[in-house]
């Protein structure tokens, strides 16, 4: 290749007039590689090694930090149910009292009340709302004309007994 080459500058410069030929490098382009800042860093040693340091680290970074983040979810302790402190609380001060009439109130509307949101039955008097809380409730129509004829006793009495109270 080398040949060639030579031989066709051999017979171009041939063609020059017989004079004083000067030559010179002003217009070739010199090295043909770029001239970027990033070659600047990679052709000195230290720089180069400062570099690849940045991108290694950067990489390693962004590993670590790609990952999702989940924050810690606080244990939230569920309140605590006093309507049973408050309740034996209000009891034993009916009890303190001896105010068994009105307890026995309380516990008949509670149980009425009971009735009513469990078995569907509207509150009505009268033998046949007896039959319908014997049937939904499954106890013998006899347990339930006595439950019933106490609550009607409870009811019409001003004062009660500490063992009416527990009947």
């Amino acid at each position: 290749m080398y040949e060639t080459n030579h031989a066709y500058a051999e017979q171009t410069l041939s063609l020059l007039p017989t004079a004083k030929t000067w030559w010179t490098s002003y217009y070739q382009l010199g090295r043909l590689e770029s001239q970027t800042p990033l070659r600047f860093i990679l052709n000195n040693e230290s720089l180069r090694w400062a570099y690849y340091m940045v991108v290694i680290g950067s990489v390693l970074f962004l590993l670590v930090e790609s990952k999702r983040k989940q924050r810690m979810i606080p244990i939230l302790l569920p309140l605590a149910n006093t309507t049973l402190d408050f309740v034996k609380t209000i009891g034993n001060m009916y009890l303190q009292a001896n105010d068994h009439k009105a307890i026995a109130e309380k516990k008949i509307a509670f149980f009425l009340d009971q009735v009513r949101s469990n078995y569907y039955l509207s509150l009505e008097t009268g033998d046949a709302f007896v039959e319908k809380v014997a049937k939904k409730s499954g106890n013998s129509l006899e347990s339930a004309q006595r439950l019933f004829a106490l609550i009607k006793v409870i009811q019409s009495s001003t004062r009660i007994s500490e063992q009416m109270l527990l009947d």
